[in-house]
């Protein structure tokens, strides 16, 4: 074969190649313009932080509601800057929602039904000048936790399964106990209690008397007075005609109190006062109207920890405080222990579940600090309630020193709950208790009454 048929054979070889194989590389080529390409993945949008919702209602028309709204107010915004509250593997967001109570239950119930059935919280803070069994109610009806602030005896009735006292009166004679030990010691021996007339009066004189009792003092019949009185002479030529050697204000704070201590040294009383709760502006006036010398070594409860504190956390609350109001106003420092109770509560569970927190709540097993010391809540066998519902307050006392205040001594818990049990005369009752459940633990602080006080 000569070379140009060599050359046309091949030709017509590759064109029959390309005859054969041009349907199958077409048909390729159309699956591949035909198949879609694969989209990127979009970025997953991030997870909304969980909001934890926590509401309160105090009366904002008295120092220590202002001072617990502003409290709250700090508690929410320094948490949130931190990141929020870590509570097992989730990180929340708090939302403290505070309402007033205004003045009267009606008020306050449209504050505590607007937070329950509006804003949804499932946990109620720190009310203070609040119907404490309208707060009670409203958390036992809606299974809902509440940490409030007790005065009276009902509020520990067991019949209320989501309420405890976290701040309260009941366990805290021992600050009351040492007051007039200290006076019986100098030489008292009668002691007078001047109250506003109401129920919650008539509680703090009966308490208060008895510890005067424990301290060795004989007790006149309690004065009572109108809360809106405003001349307390013959109220203070009373006092001066029993010979009373220790007059204690119970209820009677703030400017009553100033007004009545004024009484008293115009109709020439002299004795040892326990003035109840003043803040630094009417402790001022006081002293301008009766002079530093009549109040020298009077005793009287003392909330400020500056200078006192030694748990670094809280030191840094104080900090914050002070960084974000200015002034510091020791008035609420007292109010707000609810929140630590509540956080101790949320981080040993791990858990936000109202039935899981209510568990532990109502077996606490320890004491917890708070900005004026250790707190604790027990249970109340004298009342059938064998929850740990009540609070046994620490606390400062303060004794005035040519006119100034100084910190004195720290009121311990174990001295609260010891004390109180037997200034009521309920050694046997919780013996019992005891007996059967077992003696409580305290916090690490040096107190001076012990179990084997009880008997003595």
């Amino acid at each position: 074969m000569g070379k140009l048929s060599w050359k046309i054979f091949i030709i017509v070889l590759v064109m029959t190649m390309l005859v054969a194989v041009l349907p199958t590389l077409m048909a390729c080529k159309a699956k591949e313009e035909a198949a879609p390409a694969t989209p990127a993945q979009p970025a997953q949008p991030a997870q909304p932080q969980k909001v934890l919702k926590i509401g309160s209602v105090v009366t904002f028309s008295n120092k220590e509601g202002l001072e617990l709204k502003k409290w709250m107010d700090l508690v929410m915004k320094v948490t949130n800057a931190q990141g929020g509250l870590k509570i097992g593997n989730d990180t929340y967001k708090v939302e403290i929602i505070t309402y007033d109570a205004g003045s009267d239950d009606a008020k306050a119930r449209e504050g505590l039904e607007r937070l329950v059935f509006q804003d949804g919280c499932k946990i109620l803070l720190n009310m203070f000048g609040v119907n404490e069994i309208l707060s009670a109610q409203i958390c036992e009806q809606n299974k809902i936790l509440g940490l409030g602030t007790g005065f009276i005896p009902e509020g520990a009735d067991p019949k209320f399964n989501y309420y405890w006292r976290t701040t309260g009166i009941y366990f805290a004679r021992a600050f009351h106990y040492l007051v007039y030990n200290d006076y019986f010691t100098k030489g008292a021996k009668t002691g007078v209690i001047i109250n506003p007339e109401s129920q919650s009066g008539h509680i703090l004189a009966e308490e208060y008397g008895q510890a005067m009792k424990l301290a060795g003092l004989s007790v006149y019949p309690e004065i009572y007075y109108p809360s809106d009185t405003v001349d307390f002479g013959p109220i203070a030529t009373k006092v001066k005609s029993l010979n009373a050697n220790v007059v204690d204000l119970a209820g009677a704070g703030g400017a009553q109190a100033v007004d009545i201590i004024s009484s008293l040294k115009d109709a020439g009383w002299k004795g040892y006062l326990s003035p109840s709760s003043l803040n630094k502006n009417q402790y001022d006036n006081l002293l301008q109207r009766v002079g530093k010398e009549y109040m020298e070594g009077t005793e009287m409860l003392y909330f400020d920890p500056r200078g006192i504190q030694k748990d670094p956390t809280m030191l840094k609350w104080l900090d914050e405080y002070t960084k974000e109001y200015g002034e510091f106003v020791e008035t609420g420092c007292f109010w707000i222990s609810g929140w630590w109770f509540l956080k101790d509560a949320l981080e040993a569970t791990k858990s936000t579940d109202t039935e899981v927190l209510k568990k532990y709540l109502d077996n606490m097993p320890h004491g917890v600090m708070t900005l004026d010391g250790y707190s604790q809540i027990f249970a109340r066998p004298d009342v059938n309630n064998l929850r740990t519902i009540d609070c046994a307050p620490g606390h400062g006392i303060g004794m005035i020193k040519n006119g100034v205040m100084d910190f004195y001594r720290q009121v311990t818990v174990k001295d609260q709950y010891l004390v109180s049990i037997k200034a009521y005369n309920l050694i046997d009752v919780y013996q019992k208790y005891w007996d059967k459940y077992g003696k409580p633990t305290f916090p690490p602080e040096k107190s001076v009454f012990d179990f084997a006080d009880l008997t003595k």
